[in-house]
């Protein structure tokens, strides 16, 4: 009886690596950051007055009270204006060559406007803030949308704020993380007869 099971086996000799290449992707993660953080208090509080107006009983509520369902409406109404302030930031990741290729970037700038060996309070300010500057490239580097630089990123930084901002860094982390190979000391360990020999 003939084998009816198509033998669908790829051979080296028919794999087109260079087709399947162009068609990879670095990994990549994403998260929404939010514009406008100054909602959140309003939201805390429209939330604590919902919880009150709750628990009070319907006849003890006098004509001034803020009926639940008015409250509910403006907390649904500034929630909505919180979401729409959302920006989706796609990031993929760096390989550790990467990185040291873009540290070593920064660096050449700072050598440009100081000497090594000058060791002047201006050169060593100068130097700290580069160090500091150096996620905000890595990160202008790696982001995939909206397409962003070091010094729009840092402004972000410093108007979301670091709750918000975290989570771009956190997203790159873990791109980056699956790029590169994981630490020799999580590894598993395999017997070999070399290690078992005394």
């Amino acid at each position: 009886m003939p084998d009816l099971v198509e033998n669908t086996e790829i051979t080296p000799e028919d794999f087109d690596f260079a087709k399947w290449m162009s068609g990879a992707y670095k990994p990549t993660r994403g998260s929404t950051i939010h514009q406008r953080g100054d909602l959140l208090a309003e939201l805390d509080r429209l939330r604590e007055q919902i919880e009150i107006a709750a628990e009070t009983q319907h006849e003890e509520e006098s004509l001034e009270d803020v009926s639940t369902d008015l409250l509910r409406g403006k907390y649904a109404k500034i929630a909505q204006q919180f979401h729409d302030s959302g920006l989706f930031v796609k990031v993929s990741g760096h390989t550790n060559e990467e990185k040291l290729s873009i540290a070593k970037s920064l660096d050449d700038l700072i050598n440009e406007k100081y000497k090594k060996d000058d060791e002047s309070e201006e050169a060593n300010e100068y130097r700290h803030q580069q160090s500091k500057e150096l996620t905000y490239h890595l990160l202008a580097d790696a982001l995939v949308e909206p397409k962003l630089d070091a010094s729009q990123l840092k402004q972000l930084h410093s108007v979301v704020g670091e709750s918000e901002f975290s989570k771009i860094v956190s997203d790159y982390q873990l791109a980056s993380n699956s790029l590169n190979e994981p630490d020799a000391d999580f590894l598993p360990k395999h017997s070999t007869h070399l290690e078992t020999e005394e």
